[in-house]
């Protein structure tokens, strides 16, 4: 009976062990860089001066529409020019020993123009500093259809999978059989972001030729976590 057990457990044993084929587990990867299609810029008015509320917003409203009138004479659509934020705040000053002596107001727009012409990035900067643009944040460049990009670098992913797959197996003396699991996917599209300095153009010369900037590429880059059978 106790012969007749060891052989049931072996031969269960034996089913087990063919069930889990032999894999190999390989991470792929795929990136490629495209030229800017439209550029992004973040950018502030803001007052911190002025202690009347109303003189302070009215500065603000007056150097934002100054801006816009700019960049639409640039040729930029007004549909592209944006102001997510508005802000009417009270900042705490102190004295020498750190107590409060007063309220200043500060009063701000937050605003984002996307440029689909890179040629005019120079050109609006300028405006933006010209007119009474406080800060330059983020400079972002965009391409138009970034989902046929993304697919392209996964497809590129999958195949750099297949053939590092293929490479370990075979000089191992084996031979690649099919997909066993795909794993995680992770796709990300890296614009490059400019540091924009704008202390001192105001006090250049004008007839000083600035450098001319140009945009970085946008990198859209792709991995991919795969296991193959060994036949």
């Amino acid at each position: 009976m106790k012969k007749i057990i060891l052989i049931i457990f072996l031969s269960i044993l034996s089913v087990c062990a063919h069930s889990d084929p032999s894999i190999i587990a390989i991470r792929g990867s795929g990136s490629f860089e495209y030229p800017a299609e439209a550029i992004r810029i973040e950018f502030s008015v803001y007052n911190q001066t002025d202690r009347d509320v109303k003189t302070a917003k009215s500065k603000v409203e007056s150097a934002s529409t100054a801006i816009v009138t700019s960049l639409i004479n640039l040729g930029v659509s007004e549909k592209d020019i944006f102001s997510p934020s508005f802000t009417v705040d009270l900042e705490d000053q102190y004295d020498g020993e750190n107590c409060p002596k007063a309220n200043v107001p500060v009063v701000g727009r937050d605003m984002e123009v996307l440029l689909r012409d890179v040629k005019l990035y120079r050109k609006v900067i300028d405006a933006l500093v010209e007119n009474g643009a406080t800060t330059i944040g983020r400079v972002q460049s965009e391409v138009e259809d970034i989902e046929r990009y993304e697919r392209r670098a996964t497809l590129a992913a999958i195949a750099d999978a297949k053939n590092q797959a293929k490479f370990l197996v075979e000089n191992f003396g084996g031979k690649l059989g099919k997909v066993h699991s795909i794993g995680e996917k992770r796709i990300r599209n890296k614009p490059y972001i400019e540091e924009v300095i704008v202390s001192g153009i105001r006090s250049s010369v004008k007839d000083e030729i600035p450098y001319d900037f140009q945009p970085e590429p946008v990198e859209v880059a792709a991995n991919i976590y795969v296991e193959f059978e060994i036949e």
